[in-house]
């Protein structure tokens, strides 16, 4: 997924990194919409696991998110 994606899919996403990752996920990220707050939250997120910060979750990112328990 990446910026202007509109799936539940996201939302689950979102929903995900904000109960998992609250320190730098705000609460605006949550919904179906891949907006700017939930791809800082990923970029953020890609920071940390030494992964390409872009912001996208793509195959890479989506591996790492699995790591954490995020089972979509």
């Amino acid at each position: 997924w990446a910026f202007g994606d509109n799936d539940p899919r996201v939302g689950y996403l979102a929903d995900f990194m904000r109960r998992t990752f609250p320190a730098y996920t705000s609460v605006k990220a949550l919904g179906n919409y891949y907006g700017k707050y939930i791809k800082a939250s990923i970029t953020e997120f890609q920071k940390r696991t030494g992964l390409y910060p872009d912001g996208c979750t793509g195959p890479k990112t989506y591996a790492m998110l699995k790591k954490y328990g995020f089972d979509y």
